[in-house]
């Protein structure tokens, strides 16, 4: 049931421009596009966001359906050590929910997920390289749980699981963009080293250990957008997660590869002295789901300041 933090708890940040960045180090600390910012030397950055997953997903007739609500939140602080060199942490709390019925279980017919609680923690290295007109752009982080570790009760028909992800990992991103006139377009590229991780599960007080072992993800995204002080653009993202070993009570099975799809919109609108506020609107889906239907949105505001 971890697709809860999955639509809820990915790229939360983008940043923007316009108005007022009143001198040249302030606009090429400007975000580039969504999720592509940091500071320059001897600048701070403070990120804030909130996303709200809302829809579900529909297997029916037959299969299960499952409706998701609640919200994330994630706040970020970089130091720029150089103009294309920075710092970082950054710190998740997420509250979701989801209401599941499987009319083919005589069992459990509905059921309830509830993830809440503080959530994944980020370190990492970034940086944004200005050339006259075009950019590059790198990131390398290691994300884990620090606050908590991976575990699930289950009580009734209800499921609590912690917020943190059940395999830490190291997300090694890079990519770049170039004007063309009043628009530009860019790519990244994220590969991810999954590391092995277990999660503890309790099922009416019997408990059992689950160990996810280490694995890659491999993400690639595109986006165009208007370039008028403010920025209004379109991206589509993919990100597969390869396929790995799950091992419970010594008996080895194989969690499938998965590949995420989405879709989004967004603005980018500067104010103030360096302050870029953002608000994006996705599409989610999942290539390898043949019966069942993705109705799932994502909303993500986003505050940026530089300073």
């Amino acid at each position: 049931m971890k697709f809860l933090l999955l639509f809820a708890l990915t790229i939360f940040f983008g940043a923007a421009s316009h108005a007022v960045l009143p001198n040249r180090k302030t606009s090429a600390a400007a975000a580039k596009t969504v999720g592509v910012s940091a500071p320059l030397a001897r600048q701070t950055e403070l990120i804030f966001g909130l996303a709200l997953p809302v829809g579900n997903t529909d297997g029916t007739p037959a299969g299960v359906k499952s409706t998701l609500s609640g919200f994330a939140l994630k706040a970020s602080y970089a130091y720029g050590i150089a103009d294309f060199v920075s710092v970082y942490a950054a710190q998740e709390y997420s509250d979701l929910s989801a209401d599941v019925k499987n009319p083919s279980s005589l069992v459990t017919p509905s059921f309830k997920v509830k993830s809440a609680g503080i959530s994944d923690t980020t370190v990492g290295v970034k940086g944004v390289i200005n050339f006259e007109k075009t950019h590059l752009y790198y990131d390398g982080s290691y994300v884990f749980g620090i606050a908590d570790k991976p575990k699930s009760e289950t009580s009734g028909t209800t499921v609590t699981e912690s917020a943190v992800s059940t395999r830490p990992k190291i997300v090694l991103t890079g990519g770049g963009g170039f004007p063309i006139g009043y628009t530009s377009i860019g790519a990244l590229l994220t590969y991810t080293l999954f590391q092995d991780g277990e999660i503890e599960t309790s099922v009416s007080g019997v408990k059992t250990s689950q160990k996810n072992k280490s694995g890659t993800g491999l993400a690639w995204k595109v986006y165009g957008q208007l370039e008028m002080g403010w920025k209004a653009g379109l991206s589509y993202e993919e990100y597969k997660t390869d396929e790995y070993n799950v091992v419970t009570s010594g008996v080895s099975t194989i969690t499938k590869d998965s590949t995420d799809v989405r879709i989004s919109a967004y603005g980018i609108v500067p104010f103030g002295s360096a302050n870029e506020f953002m608000i994006e609107v996705s599409k989610l889906d999942n290539k390898e789901a043949t019966t069942t239907k993705y109705n799932l949105y994502n909303i993500f505001l986003t505050y940026r300041k530089i300073f």
